[in-house]
């Protein structure tokens, strides 16, 4: 079995494009202890990673230009960057735009890492939302109840670390650590879950909601993470975690 990792993914509507965007990004990775060591823009990792400041000059948004039926369209290019030393992780960000039919692409943030119990990862996902303002993303810790092979496309999504469909205001799961901004906000019912026991606070115009107080919790005793994360589903409307079930475990 492969073995315990983090997972952060988030979305945005918007623009974290410069290069104070950039700095902050790489420098909450350094206080994370998840310095980047390698940077691409590609999946051949030559370039090492100097410092945040040449982080976010170099890499962070690389102009791109292109002419579409005469017409100059202009992009930005986000980085990849690996770690090899403990924990190994690596990541990538995505800049957002505008298609061909004029629909919105929104900026993605993905990370992976190794499980270390000494790595601050709440931290991490906490700057991240906050630079970000994301309208959604997550925080989960995958072990091996989460890591067999998918039985569905929501699930094998989840696992990637993608989402449901903004359109139906749907999300695939619950992380150990959900942020809803923008319109999801809406779809928190901050009391209900407080009264209910399970964290919940404002941040970076998004309501972070947390299954346990520790994201340990997951690897130390998930059947009792599966039962508090099925009863914060229940406290939101039905229908809209596409994964409804949890995984079979054995207690």
């Amino acid at each position: 079995m492969p073995k315990p990792s983090v997972r952060i993914s988030m979305n945005t509507h918007h623009d974290i494009s410069s290069e104070e965007h950039g700095r902050r990004f790489a420098e909450a990775l350094i206080r994370a202890g998840l310095a980047p060591e390698r940077v691409s823009t590609s999946d051949y990792f030559k370039d090492p990673f100097v410092s945040p400041e040449h982080f976010a000059k170099r890499w962070w948004a690389m102009r791109v230009e292109m002419r579409v039926d005469g017409v100059k369209d202009e992009s930005y290019l986000g980085p990849s960057w690996q770690r090899r030393s403990a924990p190994a992780g690596r990541g990538y960000v995505t800049h957002g735009s505008i298609n061909l039919r004029n629909n919105k692409i929104p900026s993605g943030v993905w990370f992976d890492s190794r499980w270390s119990a000494k790595t601050p990862f709440l931290n991490l996902f906490e700057e991240w939302v906050e630079f970000a303002c994301p309208y959604i993303a997550i925080l989960h810790l995958f072990t091996e109840p989460e890591q067999q092979k998918a039985k569905s496309e929501p699930e094998r999504m989840f696992q990637l670390g993608g989402w449901g469909s903004l359109a139906r205001r749907t999300v695939q799961n619950l992380g150990w650590a959900t942020a809803f901004g923008d319109a999801l906000a809406e779809e928190v019912d901050v009391e209900k879950i407080r009264r209910a026991g399970f964290p919940v606070k404002s941040l970076g115009g998004a309501w972070v909601v947390q299954v346990t107080d520790n994201l340990s919790d997951v690897a130390l005793d998930f059947p009792n993470f599966s039962r508090r994360r099925a009863e914060l589903k229940s406290l939101f409307r039905a229908g809209m975690f596409e994964i409804e079930r949890e995984p079979l475990y054995s207690v």
